[in-house]
């Protein structure tokens, strides 16, 4: 829990960035079960795993497990921003290890979604999303 908590407060400081496009802060966020059509992740999440480096402390130490995301998908299917430049991607449970920074690092990278959409309309929505955390899936990350 202390953890999560962390990571969270982690996130909050180093992900920073100028506005972007789709970014609305007087618009409503809706939950993805509120909406018709909720935002999907492009190449789904074969790709984010796909495009991790993996964790030489997470690798070495045989730590594998599921970590949530919680993210906001804007009305372009990018990561929203508020008014300060703060995305809005979190880790709502995670393994440590440097696995939690790793997901949070590829998501900011790598993430494009569908719109989510309410009667037709393009809306910004949060949804939460696994990544599962298997060794197999990576080679060995740390340095010889």
């Amino acid at each position: 829990m202390i953890m999560g908590r962390i990571s969270r407060a982690f996130a909050l400081l180093l992900l920073t960035a100028s506005g972007c496009s789709g970014l609305d802060s007087t618009a409503q966020i809706y939950d993805a079960s509120e909406v018709d059509t909720p935002p999907e992740l492009i190449g789904g999440i074969e790709g984010i795993i796909s495009a991790m480096e993996g964790s030489c402390l997470g690798y070495r130490s045989e730590i594998e497990g599921m970590v949530i995301v919680e993210v906001v998908v804007d009305v372009t299917g990018s990561l929203y921003r508020d008014d300060e430049g703060f995305q809005h991607l979190f880790i709502v449970s995670g393994i440590g290890a440097g696995w939690d920074e790793e997901v949070l690092s590829t998501f900011r990278e790598h993430a494009a979604f569908t719109t989510g959409r309410l009667d037709g309309t393009p809306v910004q929505v949060r949804l939460t999303i696994d990544v599962p955390i298997r060794l197999e899936d990576f080679e060995d990350p740390c340095p010889a």
